[in-house]
């Protein structure tokens, strides 16, 4: 499998598992090839997140629920050599 078809899947397991175990929804596309959704935070509060094309997370608003999203995703993807 070459690095950027590993790339897409990496990137489409991360996407199901942010909807699937933090009920992120709105996924927009962003500029740079990130995109832009909202999960609800302890509080059921909507926080915007952003993930880019290497399966990071990132958020000004919740680092410690940015932390969490981000090790449950290394725990699924296939590392890329």
């Amino acid at each position: 499998m070459s690095k950027t078809a590993i790339k897409k899947e990496n990137f489409k397991k991360a996407l199901q598992l942010l909807a699937k175990e933090f009920n992120a929804h709105n996924f927009e596309h962003e500029d740079g090839g990130r995109k832009v959704f909202f999960a609800p935070n302890k509080d059921g509060v909507d926080v915007q997140f952003q993930i880019d094309r290497e399966s990071y997370v990132g958020s000004w608003d919740d680092k410690e629920m940015e932390t969490e999203m981000n090790n449950r995703i290394s725990q699924v993807v296939t590392p890329i050599q």
